[in-house]
């Protein structure tokens, strides 16, 4: 806990050194002339974007194990089999296990973040959520190796989507979407690609393995796994409706990338 402790204060410490070099941009552009603005994007590009960006490395240089999903999915029966699913529940990964504290620690400074600016109930929620499960992964332990993907990998759609949020008058810089209508639209490109790469594609491959192994650890008679049987359901549940999420999203996502293409007249 100590050391998630010290990650939050890092986050802080660099989100007041973004304000700082975000108020010596000021003649960029009028919308930077004010200062809530310019909290705004300190948060979102110095704390929201960052960390998923630095989640997105982690797991990208702990990859081994999801590259054996894809490989499974493939037709490689031996890249995954089903007799090592309780074994694979068990395992502890040091890489995985930084990554989660990583995770636990930015979940934290966001979920602080969004009672200061009063982000809405269904983002505190959204983060109580995510800090009970990172917690339930670390402690008693349960499938590190998935968090390379659900923790690290699929956070860069996240990340592109933070710096995206800016550009929203609702929940980002006031005016900075009309200042900058191009930029809006190319980042806004980016995430809808990588979103449906990361969130539609590889998401979808990786929760039918991690499901399959869930639905045999939750028959096992290993003491160990009877005593995670709770930590197992919830983990279950929580990865439904997140994955039901990413349906709707999707049809979000294309919604407004519409809009956004005809109000620029490319449709």
């Amino acid at each position: 806990m100590t050391t998630s402790m010290l990650f939050v204060g890092f986050l802080a410490c660099i989100e007041l050194a973004g304000r700082v070099l975000i108020e010596q941009m000021q003649g960029i552009s009028p919308v930077l002339d004010d200062e809530t603005n310019r909290k705004i994007l300190a948060r979102h590009l110095f704390v929201d974007a960052l960390s998923c960006f630095i989640l997105f490395y982690l797991g990208w240089n702990n990859r081994a194990f999801t590259l054996r999903v894809l490989k499974a999915f493939s037709g490689d029966s031996k890249a995954l089999p089903v007799a090592s699913a309780e074994s694979r529940a068990l395992a502890y990964d040091n890489k995985s296990y930084f990554l989660c504290i990583w995770f636990l620690s930015y979940q934290l400074k966001n979920l602080y973040d969004t009672i200061m600016w009063n982000d809405g109930p269904e983002y505190i929620f959204h983060h109580v959520l995510s800090l009970c499960v990172c917690w339930m992964a670390l402690y008693p332990g349960y499938q590190l190796l998935y968090a390379e993907f659900y923790f690290g990998i699929s956070e860069l759609s996240t990340g592109v989507l933070c710096i995206l949020a800016n550009f929203d008058d609702d929940h980002g810089a006031v005016g900075l979407g009309d200042a900058f209508p191009l930029g809006k639209v190319i980042i806004g490109a980016v995430f809808a690609v990588l979103f449906t790469a990361f969130r539609c594609v590889v998401w979808p491959i990786v929760s039918y393995y991690y499901t399959r192994d869930a639905l045999i650890c939750l028959k096992s008679e290993q003491k160990e796994l009877k005593q995670r049987s709770f930590v197992i359901k919830v983990f279950v549940c929580c990865l439904t409706g997140l994955s039901a999420l990413q349906i709707i999203w999707l049809g979000v996502i294309l919604y407004v990338a519409y809009e956004e293409f005809k109000a620029i007249g490319l449709l």
